[in-house]
């Protein structure tokens, strides 16, 4: 392994970070103790939180497939019924057996479907409100800030819009984060091989095209042919997983021959590269003012059911609230001081692959997806790097705007997410919804 010396960042404002980076002594360990007993509130709290936000919508789980291209009625049935359709594995390659799990577990007793997949949804919110959390403090965060960028990463339109409905991106969003902490502390000790072949082949199980990180965490730390040798143990430990999946479930598309995904694919088209670049950069965070459109023009139409979809693609980030814009104000001072101190502290191993990791997001979905915002999950975790090393940078300032951006991305996108699920509520109903927005 290439081992970078430890060069410690500024550590005055961080004087408790030693309670998840490998410190010596008791305090360490009543640190490390600490910061585990936040990570479970703090998942109790998302847990907490996913079924407040589902009793929100007059229809808890959508039957028509509308809501930002997601394949609501898909998943559900994944996770309720042993023979679904797996097709979508081709692309989530371990997610039916995850997904199936609970039903398996729960199979002596009469569990409701609709609680199954309640609970499933709040697990996998509290999986990622405590994930967020500690990987502030391995990026050496001290708490309260690790907490403030909790509270961001929650009042993000990626949080509030998908992990309020049963999406795979939730996961594998955990996926990332998990593989960004295993980043960051890899600046501090050494860890061992099956540690980063573990996390690479997390980031492959859930999405495919999430492999990228892993194969950039990979790649960034261990000489070449040890970082070719582990990604391949971690690409045939997830094919054993497939494998037994397919024994356990039956038909289940293989993953890396992809068929059907040509019909995702938008090459040379100005509008939706110009739309990637506006989702990633500020629909994650803020949510723009959401429209409707008709179902027979959406690119994946065939997979729709219902007249209407409701969409953020090509939406302006602009809104035509004056919250909704005072909140993307705050927000583009707030990335544009993160981006500054990233590239100010670009060799650090985080930094590097965080950054390179969403020029490779935007590039992919400048050409695959045509509902863009249905990956800020993925997007938002590399954003929080960021925002985490423009924090050790510019300490007193970030905290302030990190802030006022929670305060007001919150109520931006609480307001858009009842809009939002207003539209599908009526569209249901069979009312008339004006597919011109």
């Amino acid at each position: 392994m290439r081992a970078e010396p430890a060069r410690r960042w500024d550590t005055s404002t961080t004087q408790d970070h030693g309670a998840v980076t490998g410190a010596n002594g008791e305090g360490a360990r009543s640190g490390r103790r600490l910061d585990l007993a936040i990570a479970v509130a703090l998942a109790f709290v998302g847990f907490a939180l996913t079924l407040v936000a589902v009793e929100r919508f007059q229809t808890p789980f959508p039957d028509n497939d509308v809501w930002f291209g997601t394949d609501i009625p898909r998943l559900i049935a994944n996770i309720t019924d042993l023979g679904s359709d797996q097709s979508r594995a081709r692309v989530h390659p371990l997610s039916p057996i995850v997904y199936l799990l609970p039903r398996i577990v729960t199979s002596p007793w009469a569990v409701d479907d609709g609680v199954l997949v309640k609970t499933v949804m709040g697990l996998s919110s509290a999986a990622w409100l405590a994930a967020t959390y500690l990987l502030g403090r391995v990026l050496r965060l001290p708490r309260l800030d690790a907490l403030l960028l909790s509270a961001f990463a929650t009042s993000t339109g990626a949080a509030m819009f998908f992990l309020t409905v049963p999406e795979t991106y939730a996961l594998g969003s955990v996926t990332l984060l998990v593989a960004f902490g295993v980043v960051a502390l890899s600046e501090r000790r050494r860890l061992p091989t099956w540690v980063w072949m573990t996390a690479s082949a997390m980031t492959l199980s859930i999405t495919v095209t999430n492999w990228v990180l892993g194969l950039l965490a990979t790649f960034r730390s261990f000489p070449l042919r040890k970082a070719i040798r582990s990604s391949a143990t971690a690409l045939g430990a997830v094919l054993l997983l497939w494998a037994v999946q397919h024994v356990v479930i039956g038909d289940v598309p293989f993953f890396l021959y992809p068929r059907g995904e040509r019909g995702y694919i938008s090459i040379g088209n100005e509008d939706h590269v110009a739309s990637a670049v506006t989702s990633l950069v500020f629909h994650t965070v803020v949510a723009p003012d959401v429209a409707v459109a008709d179902a027979e023009s959406a690119v994946q139409a065939r997979t729709f059911t219902s007249g209407i979809v409701v969409t953020a693609q090509g939406e302006p980030p602009q809104h035509g609230s004056w919250i909704g814009t005072g909140a993307t104000l705050l927000w583009v001072a707030l990335f544009g001081a993160a981006l500054i101190a990233s590239v100010r502290r670009w060799r650090r191993r985080p930094v590097q692959v965080a950054m390179l990791f969403l020029l490779g997001q935007l590039g992919l979905h400048t050409i695959y997806g045509a509902e863009t915002f249905l990956y800020s999950l993925n997007f938002v975790t590399g954003l929080l790097v960021l925002i985490a090393t423009g924090l050790r940078t510019w300490r007193r300032p970030m905290l302030g705007l990190l802030a006022a951006v929670t305060i007001a991305s919150a109520a931006s996108n609480l307001t858009e997410l009842d809009r939002a699920s207003d539209l599908v509520d009526m569209n249901d109903a069979g009312l008339s919804v004006d597919p011109t927005g």
